[in-house]
């Protein structure tokens, strides 16, 4: 859920991790905002604009997200990423621009997340029944995870950097770039909006947050409760001028296995082929900062796939991220946070 306060007036939109309070410099009541629908999910763009309303600028936007999804979108059948995954000849797919970059940057996570960030779960995000959002399913059998995990890790996949290629070696390997294509998403917006002569904006799309100020002003973010009966609730409030945002939690994706009683959430561990379980010590919400959204979205996922503790440990071995993190610890909320991430609290 999202909620943008300007100028004493509520906005509410029931899509996102991420709560918007409010924008502290009060020329933004003069913004222009529109939204819509893009990648399974929803968006949204303030522009602060005193002059006049910019012209065609949701028709640029939805042009740009349009091409982006038709690349990237495992629910489009023709899409160029269902193509590859459809693909048994295993031959060379030359990547068109977009595409070739979330990649490039896919293996770069890849390598130094040691593996947990991988864009080949795909194949388990289907057996698990989370590409169909089945309800009430039963869990695969330990067989069938085994075997889908022989076509799983991004050692299946060769990229040519110089020829913008990508290429299987195991053709039942396909690949989902939802961990990232979302941030990306945000990423090229803003890249078009500062070309266009913008310098104070915000983008939003499904939670995942870019904002841009041109002066001292700043926008506070607040990071909602990891509860879906809590829906509005803040843990936190930040505060940004020229960052990203991206937050991944384990509370509002998930299914119930009914032989087995289980319910776990929609980030799946490459490494065993087992989606998390919300239980006692493990992280259900991780809100990561960085220059890039694209850089944010991809280390959120990679921190829910790891302990507290080995999750700050890494946030603190890279530079300009900050991360805060809510456990559950004897079934109690906890939260704990990077060594930098309080520069940022409101």
């Amino acid at each position: 859920m999202i909620l943008v306060a300007r100028n004493k007036i509520l906005i509410k939109f029931y899509f996102s991790l991420i709560l918007i309070s409010s924008c502290t410099d009060n020329d933004y009541v003069t913004s222009y905002s529109f939204n819509g629908s893009t990648m399974g999910t929803t968006y949204t763009v303030v522009i602060k604009n005193n002059n006049e309303k910019p012209v065609s600028m949701k028709n640029d936007i939805e042009t740009i997200l349009a091409k982006i999804n038709q690349e990237m979108s495992t629910y489009d059948t023709d899409s160029y990423i269902s193509n590859f995954n459809k693909d048994i000849s295993m031959k060379e797919f030359k990547l068109p621009s977009y595409f070739s970059q979330v990649i490039e940057k896919s293996f770069y996570y890849y390598d130094i997340s040691k593996g947990l960030f991988d864009i080949t779960v795909h194949p388990l995000y289907e057996l698990w029944g989370f590409q169909t959002k089945t309800i009430n399913a039963s869990e695969p059998l330990p067989s069938q995870v085994l075997s889908t995990l022989k076509s799983v890790g991004m050692d299946n996949l060769i990229y040519n950097s110089a020829r913008k290629s990508l290429q299987k070696t195991n053709l039942k390997t396909s690949i989902d770039l939802s961990a990232i294509a979302k941030g990306y998403a945000v990423d090229v917006i803003s890249n078009y909006l500062i070309k266009s002569g913008y310098k104070s904006f915000l983008i939003d799309i499904g939670g995942e947050i870019k904002v841009s100020s041109s002066d001292e002003s700043f926008w506070e973010i607040g990071i909602q409760k990891p509860n879906i009966t809590e829906i509005g609730s803040v843990s936190n409030v930040i505060r940004l001028r020229n960052n990203a945002i991206a937050t991944s939690g384990s509370y509002s994706n998930f299914i119930d296995y009914i032989n087995t009683n289980s319910r776990r959430c929609h980030i799946i561990n490459p490494k065993d082929g087992y989606p998390i379980i919300i239980d006692d010590g493990l992280i259900v919400s991780a809100s990561v900062i960085a220059n890039s959204c694209i850089d944010a979205d991809a280390i959120a996922t990679i921190l829910m796939l790891q302990s507290a503790k080995d999750a700050l440990n890494f946030v603190n071995s890279l530079e300009n991220v900050e991360a805060y993190l809510i456990y559950i610890d004897n079934e109690e909320f906890k939260a704990a946070q990077s060594v930098g991430f309080g520069e940022f609290i409101n």
